[in-house]
């Protein structure tokens, strides 16, 4: 928060000032806050190297929702890759 504040003071009136990209801002900071604690509510719930490894699965969710809000289609390469992800993400979470 305070380099951005030296960073507006340092441009001054020439900073675009969109009512839109601060929401964007905004929320970005407050659901990254949001996602960092559920990240450490995990970490002391269960083991670092199955909760890391799981939550380097996020493209993932990329992937889906491009094929659900943009209609992208893949190609079977990909939906393999995707697919072998989410054994990956079975198989880290079992107890066995």
């Amino acid at each position: 928060m305070a380099t951005s504040i030296v960073v507006v003071m340092l441009l001054g009136p020439g900073i675009d000032r969109d009512f839109e990209g601060a929401l964007f801002a905004i929320l970005t900071g407050i659901f990254g806050t949001v996602g960092l604690y559920f990240f450490f509510c995990a970490v002391k719930t269960g083991p670092i190297s199955v909760i890391s490894s799981l939550t380097a699965l996020y493209p993932v969710v990329t992937v889906v929702l491009a094929m659900i809000v943009l209609h992208e289609r893949l190609a079977l390469r990909q939906i393999f890759g995707v697919l072998l992800a989410l054994v990956a993400a079975a198989l880290l979470s079992s107890k066995a």
